[in-house]
């Protein structure tokens, strides 16, 4: 590594040390710049953490040295304001600095700094400047250049643009504590400095010849180099390296990052359910298309567009694509069906009688009633076969708890037969994160010998059972297994127990 390998450091008492009721008391701010330009600074670089939400903090991202700088604003401010590509245009390493005459220690800072031919220009105003101005011939070569000057106006930032020389002077006008002005000054420009690919306008002297490169290397020296004719398409991500090669301007270049990037889309997606089918609702910003497809296969432009709605009558993987100008951009969603359960038919139901004796291995026990526990332990309505809480089949009679637990019941004589239905209980839509891990199995044994135990069952699924009972059986002992994963908030119903003869 070459040294010195340091990008900033936070040696300096900046803009948060003021404390945040002030950083928006720009005179303060201000005022602390302005003296820390002609001490701290001196010294080298540092993190003084400026903002962009006024011309004068514009000027702090010029004047102040730091190779990594860090600016405290929401980026939501800075994508909306008027300046934000001229935020974006400002280096961070200059290759020269001019400290402006009329600049005056803890009172006003004009600095001019230059990058590869473009010129920058801060102003910061601690106290009263009357009829600021910036005198070009200070540090401007020879030629003609496009300033673009922002300046805090009564209404906020004010933009101009004005053709210069090195004999011309902007006249900023006058300035009160805390306002400020800064200008970009070159004969080279963008219409966008970085961000997302797209076209790009590039502007230059009459005359002057500019090419380009995306691969890192110099335009004025490289083998891949392209020339521009005014405008530069990108569709990859990239580091944009433009420079005039030739003519008025010769050796201005701008160097900036491009990256392709997924759109902002303001996709949302619901569900409908009812018995027998589920109605998909997909909805996406102007100017993009939904295409879809139910069968697995991928979509395409010549598949289905999505409407209104999508009813699906069968459990299915919707995937879709979404199409704009930019780029194309793929998701799936489950789709599940939900269909009514078949409630088991029986002569005598298990909750007439309450169970001989129970273990709950987690939580409370739910029995002789239509309730299966929920978070926190309160009671809802059995339901099962869900895609929420809301939407399943519910249950009348039943018994619940958390895995692993065992109802042990006397069998009545004169039947034959022990039906019901066994699953997930849909309270786990409205449970912890974990729960959404939930299985269990369900385990018939008479009088201590296991006759039945069901595959593992998971959330939303659910098992019907139709058990014999041993001649002469006196005891059922009903247990909910942990189904191997562990997870102990498994909510298990067996919906409408009975016996049948």
């Amino acid at each position: 590594m070459t040294y010195p390998n340091e990008l900033s450091r936070e040696g300096v008492r900046g803009l948060e040390n003021i404390g945040s009721s002030n950083t928006t008391n720009y005179s303060t701010y201000a005022a602390w710049l302005n003296a820390q330009l002609y001490t701290r600074f001196l010294c080298g670089h540092a993190d003084w953490t400026p903002g962009t939400y006024n011309a004068m903090e514009l000027a702090s991202l010029i004047c102040i040295d730091s190779p990594l700088m860090v600016v405290a604003s929401d980026p939501a401010h800075i994508l909306a304001s008027p300046a934000v590509e001229f935020i974006k245009s400002i280096p961070t390493v200059w290759d020269k600095t001019v400290v402006l005459s009329d600049s005056k220690i803890g009172k006003y800072s004009v600095y001019a700094k230059e990058n590869n031919g473009t010129w920058f220009v801060g102003g910061i105003a601690s106290s009263t400047v009357n009829g600021a101005k910036v005198d070009l011939a200070e540090f401007l070569p020879d030629g003609s250049y496009t300033a673009e000057v922002w300046v805090d106006g009564a209404s906020g930032m004010e933009k101009t643009i004005v053709t210069v020389t090195n004999g011309d002077v902007i006249n900023i006008g006058n300035l009160t504590s805390g306002k400020g002005f800064a200008i970009r000054i070159s004969k080279l420009s963008l219409s966008q400095y970085g961000g997302m690919v797209g076209t790009i306008t590039v502007t230059a002297p009459a005359g002057a010849t500019v090419k380009y490169t995306v691969d890192g290397s110099d335009p004025m020296t490289s083998t891949t180099v392209v020339a521009c004719d005014g405008s530069i398409t990108l569709t990859e991500s990239c580091r944009l390296q433009v420079a005039i090669t030739d003519g008025d301007g010769k050796g201005t270049l701008l160097s900036y990052q491009f990256n392709e990037i997924d759109p902002v889309y303001t996709f949302s997606s619901s569900m409908d359910y009812e018995d027998g089918k589920t109605t998909v609702h997909l909805s996406v910003g102007d100017g993009a298309t939904i295409h879809y497809t139910l069968d697995g296969s991928a979509p395409t432009t010549s598949s289905p567009v999505a409407g209104d709605s999508i009813v699906i009558t069968d459990s299915c993987t919707l995937r879709y694509l979404i199409v704009s100008e930019i780029v194309s951009k793929e998701g799936s969603l489950d789709v599940k069906v939900t269909k009514a359960l078949e409630v088991p038919k029986s002569d005598l139901s298990l909750t007439d009688a309450n169970p001989t004796s129970v273990s709950i291995g987690w939580g409370g026990a739910h029995y002789n009633t239509s309730m299966s526990p929920d978070n926190g332990m309160a009671a809802r309505p059995i339901s099962l076969g869900g895609t929420n809480i809301d939407n399943g089949t519910k249950f009348d009679r039943g018994i619940s708890s958390n895995a692993i637990s065992t109802y042990t019941y006397a069998v009545p004589s004169g039947y034959t037969r022990f039906v019901g239905v066994v699953g997930i209980d849909d309270c786990v839509y409205n449970n912890a994160a974990a729960c959404g891990e939930a299985a269990s199995t369900l385990s018939l044994a008479f009088d201590g010998n296991v006759v039945y135990t069901s595959q593992v069952f998971r959330m939303g699924e659910y098992v019907y059972f139709d058990v014999a009972i041993p001649a002469g059986a006196k005891t059922l002992t009903i247990t909910f297994g942990d189904g191997g994963n562990g997870v102990t908030c498994d909510n298990v119903s067996l919906a409408a127990p009975g016996w049948v003869k």
